[in-house]
């Protein structure tokens, strides 16, 4: 069953999240169910709790980090594709809609995607008329295509997701957060097998589509709500986590983190992809997110392997680096379970 957090992990999140993620958050920002008015906050921060607060020292996260540098001259032009149909995996721009953001293709039905290893995927979205408020997994999003094109090229050359000593053939995945269930899919190939899971049952029910309609027997579509798990199903069932985009919502921190420790098995491995998006920090989220999980005890950043992926990241953006740097960039970071 899930460890409990303690309450000085609770007051560091709180203190961390206040400290460094109101300054960049706009009145109404983004939180996943809908806006949040974080105007109405007031910044503070306890000098009491900086001995607390201090886990993680910053060098420490920024060596963990895959990052995109910054554009050192004009970013090339970006040319959003001319029609739905065209989409394909390209990494697109978005833009700002009430309750979430927007992407040209939420709008395509059907969205075929060509991956690098040969696979090609139908993904089935759900429809946008009712707005994306609360219902941002229907749709596939710039993140879950990169973290797709990740994993797919490590399996495609052999590399081991987990560790040289554990094959990818033998190894249980689990996709927290997987929307319409991309990453799942591509990387069920190699995989011995997958739990692609959500909190959202109308997310869950194009995932079940998308896995029937291209036959991936080994994905198993879940209910899972961080730190709400009533039985033993998930824990210390897998090997590798994966998920993007789930830390924009500081609140949901301390459930992803016991959630995480949960779920994965001794020495497993968390890989994440986050994104940039309007009117968000990426750092102060991404760097919030890893004091508060370091200090909570259970799992460490792995700073060795990010900056030997740091690399290959930069190459699966390619010719897109324009895209992905207008709207706030992109980081992957590797969390190991202890």
């Amino acid at each position: 069953m899930l460890s409990v957090i303690s309450s000085r992990t609770v007051l560091l999140t709180a203190v961390v999240a206040l400290a460094v993620l109101l300054p960049a958050a706009p009145a109404d920002a983004w939180s996943g169910a809908g806006f949040v008015k974080r105007g109405a906050f007031v910044k503070f921060l306890v000098t009491a709790t900086a001995a607390t607060a201090a886990t993680l020292p910053a060098a420490t996260i920024a060596a963990a980090i895959l990052t995109l540098p910054p554009a050192a001259t004009t970013l090339p032009a970006a040319t959003p594709p001319a029609n739905a149909n065209s989409c394909g995996n390209t990494i697109l721009p978005e833009s700002t809609v009430p309750g979430a953001y927007y992407v040209k293709c939420f709008d395509q039905k059907i969205r075929q995607i060509t991956l690098q290893d040969g696979q090609t995927l139908d993904i089935t979205q759900g429809s946008t008329n009712a707005g994306m408020g609360g219902r941002t997994g229907i749709a596939l999003w710039n993140s879950s295509i990169l973290l797709t094109r990740l994993l797919t090229s490590l399996c495609a050359e052999g590399r081991a997701l987990v560790s040289s000593s554990a094959k990818n053939e033998d190894v249980n995945v689990i996709e927290l957060g997987c929307g319409v269930g991309l990453p799942s899919l591509a990387v069920a190939k190699y995989v011995k097998g997958v739990a692609a899971t959500d909190g959202n049952e109308e997310v869950l029910q194009l995932t079940r589509q998308n896995a029937r309609d291209n036959g991936k027997g080994n994905v198993a579509v879940g209910g899972l709500r961080w730190g709400e798990m009533l039985d033993d199903s998930y824990d210390n069932k897998f090997d590798l986590a994966i998920g993007s985009d789930l830390t924009y919502n500081s609140a949901a921190w301390p459930l992803l983190t016991e959630t995480l420790v949960s779920v994965l098995r001794p020495n497993g491995r968390f890989i994440y992809l986050i994104t940039g998006h309007a009117g968000f920090n990426l750092e102060s989220e991404l760097n919030g997110f890893l004091t508060f999980l370091e200090g909570a005890g259970g799992l460490r950043v792995n700073a060795v392997l990010g900056r030997e992926l740091t690399e290959r990241m930069r190459a699966l953006v390619g010719a897109e680096e324009g895209m992905v740097l207008r709207d706030g960039g992109v980081k992957v970071v590797v969390i190991d379970r202890k």
